[in-house]
């Protein structure tokens, strides 16, 4: 009896070893798969943020790009000059395709005219970040900030028009971010 005694302990140790063997192992499994789950979640969440914010600048880019165009054509900027903002919307829209909306500013900060229909005189030199830099700075600049027609966020750029020395009128273009096309690019 004693024989099977011990043999009885020996199995009875052993599956008590192999059982909490087992239950370490699987802890150690399920925590570095946590572990290499959570870094691999972050990982995507970091190039994701990456792939949105170079579709941002370049975004900004094709908006500064295309206000380079339009400060440079000389019938525009007469247009401009002449205050003859009717013809100008035919013109800016062909010039710019792709671009969601131009909007023109005076001198001091105030729209005066905008391609899709905005309201003129509305926002100010607080109403884009860029118009704020340019007046500053009599530079081109391009940001991403809440658009002060529709309300939404959009990229836009915008270049000074001068005559000799004296600003005259900044161009702005930008795209509205709230418009389907780019909201389905950021999924």
């Amino acid at each position: 009896m004693s024989v099977k005694k011990r043999k009885n302990r020996a199995y009875f140790l052993l599956v008590f070893v192999f059982i909490v063997t087992l239950g370490a192992v699987i802890l150690i499994v399920q925590f570095e798969t946590g572990y290499m789950i959570s870094e691999l979640t972050l990982k995507q969440a970091d190039t994701a943020n990456r792939s949105f914010v170079n579709y941002l600048g370049e975004l900004e880019e094709r908006a500064l790009q295309w206000s380079d165009v339009i400060v440079n054509d000389v019938n525009i900027v007469n247009s401009l000059k002449n205050g003859k903002y009717d013809a100008l919307k035919n013109d800016l829209t062909g010039l710019a395709p792709g671009v969601d909306y131009v909007s023109i500013y005076d001198p001091d900060g105030a729209m005066v005219f905008r391609t899709d229909g905005g309201l003129s005189g509305i926002g100010g030199i607080s109403a884009h970040t860029n118009i704020s830099v340019v007046l500053q700075t009599g530079f081109a600049a391009g940001a991403v900030s809440v658009d002060p027609v529709t309300g939404f966020l959009s990229v836009s750029s915008s270049t000074p028009v001068y005559d000799g020395d004296a600003l005259i009128f900044i161009v702005n273009c930008g795209f509205d971010l709230s418009k389907n096309d780019y909201v389905d690019t950021f999924k």
